[in-house]
């Protein structure tokens, strides 16, 4: 099963995306690593903290949802409009969400990760209006060719709405931030990009998790 989205947003944001049906299953728990020294002051981290100062404010976008098969008989599209806000979160905001993983990262571990809340809504074509929100924190983990990578936890995840632990990788050069999500059935690829202070790209791709 795969599905592709397709959008443009303006005033702030254009985005293409892939669309699969969500999937709830049970809380999920993990234990991530502290945030490595070596990660704390390389100028990927400084770009990384730009990069979500200038994704904040409020975003409108029209997407195109391409259905390839599974839920679907036959491959068909769907448009859509959404309007979100993106609000960059406090340290103690990062911390509770970080606690739900029950993982423990000092003051300044904190402050070194980003952490944003979005809330959003979605009219669309054929199922109507859909809102949602989640808070996210993004945690550094290594620095390697000019790329940072590390994990990001949530406490809602959009296809399950529980919380779902990924893994991200960003490149200060283009400006783009890729998220990869497992969840019980579906892998999630996320791609957001800042074509300047007021265009965003995005695309997500979601297919069937391969057996492991």
């Amino acid at each position: 099963m795969a599905a592709f989205v397709s959008g443009l947003g303006l005033g702030q944001g254009s985005e293409s995306k892939l669309h699969c049906s969500r999937r709830r299953s049970g809380m999920v728990s993990m234990v991530a690593p502290s945030i490595p020294d070596l990660v704390r002051d390389v100028k990927e981290l400084r770009g990384f903290h730009d990069f979500f100062t200038k994704a904040s404010g409020s975003w409108n976008t029209e997407r195109n949802y391409h259905y390839m098969d599974g839920e679907h008989e036959k491959p068909s599209t769907e448009n859509s409009r959404m309007s979100f806000d993106v609000e960059r979160l406090g340290n103690d905001d990062k911390r509770e969400v970080i606690e739900i993983y029950d993982k423990f990262l000092d003051e300044e571990g904190v402050a070194s990760c980003e952490g944003f809340r979005v809330s959003f809504k979605t009219m669309m074509e054929n199922k109507g209006l859909v809102k949602s929100f989640t808070n996210l924190v993004f945690i550094p983990e290594q620095s390697r060719n000019s790329v940072l990578s590390g994990m990001y936890l949530r406490d809602y995840a959009y296809e399950e709405r529980r919380p779902v632990p990924g893994s991200f990788k960003f490149s200060a050069e283009e400006r783009k931030l890729i998220l990869t999500t497992k969840y019980s059935k579906v892998v999630s690829v996320d791609s957001i990009q800042l074509a300047n202070s007021d265009t965003r790209l995005r695309q997500i791709v979601n297919y069937e998790r391969p057996k492991e």
